[in-house]
This record gives structure tokens, sequence and C-alpha cells, in this order.
């Protein structure tokens, strides 16, 4: 449950139904799994909701980020070891809106 994922699905026609995970902000570097010790990745996701103009949709864009070791320390960065993202940063993709009577 740590590790950031996006998924959608939809069945028999219908409209997709997302689904949205982000990597653990905060947590332990390490906790004991069945094979041993485990590390857990660390990081986020930040998203909004874009209304577009004159339709019924809308669109969610989302900037996923992952924290990152290297020689120099940590820092958090895009996560592209999960993720398709576009030179935003980030992915995007359209729902439905309700429409008013």
């Amino acid at each position: 449950m740590h590790e950031g994922t996006a998924t959608s699905t939809a069945h028999g026609g219908g409209h997709a139904r997302h689904a949205l995970q982000g990597a653990s902000l905060f947590g332990l570097e390490e906790h004991d799994g069945p094979g041993g010790a485990v590390t857990r990745l660390h990081g986020f996701s930040a998203g909004r909701f874009e209304l577009l103009p004159g339709a019924a949709q809308a669109r969610v864009r989302v900037c996923p980020r992952r924290m990152l070791t290297s020689a120099g320390g940590r820092r958090i960065d895009r996560d592209v070891s999960a993720y398709h993202l576009d030179e935003r940063g980030s992915f995007a993709y359209e729902v439905p809106t309700a429409r008013r009577a």
C-alpha cells in the first residue's frame, strides 16, 4: 500500500472507473516482510480538477512524486518509474461531469 498506482477500468462499455494511490509521504524506511527487511518508497501525488469550458467533462491532472536518494542526499522528484508523464511532469484523463437541469 505504499507504492503509487493509477488504474482505470471500464465494464460493458460504461464509464471508466479510476483509482489513484499516492506513495506514502511519511513512515518507516524499512519494515519486516515475509522475506526479511523491505525498503519502503516515499513520496506523494498532488492533483487538480480542470473544468473544460463548454464541455460536460472535467480533466483530472495528477502529479506523482517520489523521494530519490543519491550521493547528494534525498530529493523529491517526478516519479517516472511507475508513470508515463507529460512535459508538465503529470498525467491527465477526462471524466464526465453531472449535468444540471
